[in-house]
């Protein structure tokens, strides 16, 4: 912590009376006259904030947030005075809950609660803090990630590392807070569930940080409120993409396999209950569970890590490489 040391140096002069009633007032004039100019000057200097005027940060503030400007503009200034303390909880969070181990909490024996709270700290980070995190994006390390629910490794996931390594050979991807697209795609629904679900209006959101470096998050309308969450990812697109039409195809390729994806998913729990509980099983019961909310929801299982995962895999052996990258570090 800086300490600031002020030094006030003082000299006295001899003023007659009639010398010092002559200088007063024109040194009180031209004392008012430099405050005039010094008060011109601070607002002709005044600075702007380019995240904060960045015009896919503005929409998602008044998507989200409010599109009242007085609220808005509360709920930004709440984000900028968020104490540099926080980057310690958050280091401290991910040394208990990993981003990329969302099994943490079942292999956490003596430190259950440390893991715990810890995955709270990070879960409201993106949840709430969202604005903070992107504007200090540039600050957090992604980690090459293969790994689904399990963390454990197989044929693919080698062949992955190995291929990833050939452009990341750190298998680290970082970038910096100037979004420079957003773009909203179709959330796809698996028909059978779509009784089941909590929300409505979904969308599938891309915050695009360049050409091959975006971010998922998920969009719905809950209790007439208009919500997103942000996943934890940064997606690698290897293949050179210079127009957004080429964009949106390769995130189309990506949520189309992710669909598929799913509905595999779904299909292997009914067959797997099936076979515990005979024909008697009613199907209805995994469609009930794989709904909206379960999928969405951050570092729950059998649902976007594990399908992110699949999708990477399933895309690679198409050739078509998208490379996964999880938060796994953030310094001030």
């Amino acid at each position: 912590m800086a300490v600031w040391k002020r030094s006030i140096m003082k000299k006295l002069f001899k003023i007659s009376p009639l010398i010092f009633a002559s200088i007063v007032p024109v040194a009180m004039v031209a004392c008012q006259k430099e405050e005039n100019k010094s008060e011109v000057k601070k607002i002709e200097i005044k600075k702007t904030d380019p995240f904060e005027n960045n015009q896919y940060i503005k929409k998602l503030v008044s998507t989200y947030i409010s599109a009242d400007s007085n609220l808005s503009d509360q709920y930004i200034a709440n984000q900028n005075n968020t104490l540099d303390a926080k980057y310690n909880e958050l280091k401290y969070a991910m040394n208990f809950f990993p981003p990329y181990y969302i099994n943490a909490e079942n292999h956490a024996s003596d430190f259950l609660n440390l893991v715990i709270k810890s995955k709270k700290i990070i879960v409201d980070t993106l949840l709430q803090d969202w604005y903070w995190y992107l504007k200090n994006i540039d600050k957090s390390t992604y980690l090459f990630n293969p790994y689904g629910d399990s963390y454990s490794d197989d044929d693919d996931t080698e062949a992955l590392v190995n291929s990833v390594k050939q452009k990341f050979p750190s298998l680290i991807l970082k970038t910096n807070s100037n979004i420079k697209n957003l773009i909203e795609l179709d959330w796809q629904q698996v028909p059978e569930t779509r009784q089941y679900n909590k929300f409505s209006n979904h969308k599938v959101l891309y915050l695009v940080f360049d050409n091959n470096v975006v971010m998922k998050a998920f969009s719905y309308t809950q209790d007439n409120t208009q919500k997103f969450v942000l996943m934890p990812d940064l997606l690698y697109i290897d293949k050179p993409i210079t127009n957004n039409p080429e964009l949106l195809q390769a995130l189309k390729a990506i949520e189309d396999e992710f669909y598929n994806q799913r509905v595999l998913e779904i299909k292997k729990a009914i067959d797997y209950n099936k076979a515990v509980d005979g024909d008697d099983y009613d199907v209805n019961e995994s469609y009930k569970f794989y709904n909206d909310e379960q999928l969405s929801k951050l570092f729950n299982t059998e649902a976007y890590a594990q399908l992110i995962q699949n999708t990477v895999e399933a895309l690679f052996a198409k050739n078509e490489k998208v490379y996964r990258f999880t938060w796994r570090s953030i310094n001030e």
